[in-house]
């Protein structure tokens, strides 16, 4: 995300699919948490809803990053079982895709090479196992994390 002075400084936001673009929404809801404002609020819930798509695309790690600030911030504030679901879909994928039983880690990047590639990004990214698990999801999608 940046600004750019050729369009009268408006964001430029990141694709869903990028790495980071769960981060703005997040920032959007501490926002709100901090102010109660419905103008934050209402971009909140845009902003996140923008990344509903992402739920399932787990290529590697960086699903954690889009989702839990995204959604996980939205339910964190407001409970909505709704986003919950997010989260919990997010973390199946991300165990369906990413669980790597014989080394007993989530891998990071599948595609990087013929290794399992894990990276310390991930340390933040296996909150999305716990969240999930912790509310509702299945129990074993926390042994994944631990």
């Amino acid at each position: 995300m940046s600004t750019n002075p050729g369009n009268g400084n408006e964001w430029n936001l990141a694709a869903p699919s990028y790495w980071t673009s769960g981060f703005f929404p997040g920032e959007l809801w501490i926002m709100y948490e901090k102010t109660l404002s419905s103008s934050w609020l209402s971009r909140a819930q845009a902003q996140t809803a923008s990344m509903q798509s992402e739920d399932v695309n787990a290529p590697d790690h960086d699903i954690g990053f889009k989702i839990l600030g995204s959604y996980g911030n939205s339910y964190r504030i407001g409970r909505d079982p709704a986003d919950m679901a997010v989260v919990q879909t997010a973390a199946n994928a991300m165990v369906t895709n990413l669980w790597r039983s014989g080394a007993g880690v989530i891998e990071s990047w599948p595609n990087y090479d013929s290794h399992i590639t894990v990276i310390i990004d991930n340390m933040m990214n296996l909150e999305l196992l716990l969240v999930a698990s912790q509310n509702g999801g299945r129990p074993s999608v926390a042994h994944h994390g631990h």
